[in-house]
């Protein structure tokens, strides 16, 4: 059906089909690229798809240069980085070539997925496909994001967040099989599943945490904060006695995972990061100012932060007081 060879330093793609047998010089590609453009003529034979455009990179193979370079500039978000490119994005779109990515094309694909995830979900994965292009953009690989005017799926779906109760992280802590204290000085510091895991010893001080944000350790604001240290935090920090890092080193979806079986156990739900929202929600129904709590949270946004309002004590109640129609 199709196949590639090389002679001297370039390689080429033979195929046939209706219209009969053909030849196609790749010019100097590397092997790998020139075996990805023969899957990707297979699958066009096969489907009856025009996918292979030889001026054009492919997506499969921007997206391995992409993740790269993704994981030697934010190691602490690879991971999910990682995840949304290889079991979202390549399935969809790994054989097709980036200009090709079309306004139309996308938008076809953002009505499928939303049939299938929830639209947080799709938006998310729009969000990194577009930066992708961007990125494409930026290091001249095509000279522009064909899928730039492609506008996020609209929500219409509006809640406060979801925190736990004293109660329920007490079910917690019982139900935690060796982790209790790291779920302790999660829900104590707002800490980040990033900022817990790079936590260093010498960065906690003795009223409070200082969450740095440096190279291999960057904060998502990427700026440095000071938490104060609540007595769970400190009594927490007693019971981990790690070091270097104030937690034992395990791989960010691990420890997403080991909280989700306890949070089960303790028949709750939720997942890591409802530890953070719990954080910043019992702050503010303290009365402590959303401005403090914005700060202590590491939000780069004042909006972030307003989504917790309408916990504060009184929340509205004194200026409806006395009032009626």
């Amino acid at each position: 059906m199709a196949s590639i060879y090389k002679r001297g330093d370039a390689w080429y793609l033979n195929w046939h089909d209706a219209g009969g047998q053909h030849r196609k010089s790749l010019g100097e590609v590397t092997a790998r690229e020139a075996e990805r453009i023969l899957r990707a003529k297979e699958h066009e034979l096969l489907s009856g798809r025009g996918v292979v455009n030889i001026g054009s990179p492919m997506f499969g193979a921007f997206a391995d240069n992409y993740l790269r370079w993704y994981q030697h500039e934010f190691p602490h978000s690879f991971s999910r980085a990682e995840s949304i490119v290889r079991l979202h994005l390549l399935p969809d779109f790994e054989f097709t070539p980036l200009l090709q990515l079309t306004h139309g094309v996308v938008s076809q694909w953002k009505m499928d997925r939303s049939a299938k995830v929830k639209t947080e979900t799709v938006n998310k994965e729009l969000r990194t496909l577009k930066a992708m292009l961007n990125r494409a953009v930026e290091w001249q690989v095509i000279d522009r994001n064909p899928c730039a005017t492609v506008k996020a799926k609209q929500t219409l779906d509006s809640k406060p967040p979801r925190f736990y109760s004293k109660d329920e992280l007490q079910a917690i802590y019982q139900a935690a099989k060796g982790w209790r204290w790291v779920w302790q000085l999660m829900a104590n510091t707002g800490l980040r599943r990033g900022e817990a895991q790079q936590l260093r010893r010498e960065h906690v001080l003795p009223d409070r945490i200082r969450v740095l944000s440096s190279e291999g350790a960057r904060t998502k604001s990427g700026k440095w904060r000071d938490v104060p240290l609540s007595d769970g935090a400190k009594e927490a920090l007693e019971r981990l006695p790690g070091s270097p890092y104030v937690l034992d080193r395990i791989t960010p979806p691990s420890l997403s995972r080991a909280f989700i079986k306890d949070a089960r156990r303790a028949q709750v739900g939720g997942n890591v990061h409802l530890l953070r929202h719990t954080f910043c929600s019992h702050l503010v129904m303290r009365g402590v100012p959303l401005r403090v709590v914005q700060t202590w949270a590491g939000h780069a946004h004042y909006k972030t932060t307003e989504k917790y309002s309408h916990l504060a004590p009184g929340h509205m109640a004194d200026v409806m007081s006395g009032f009626s129609l």
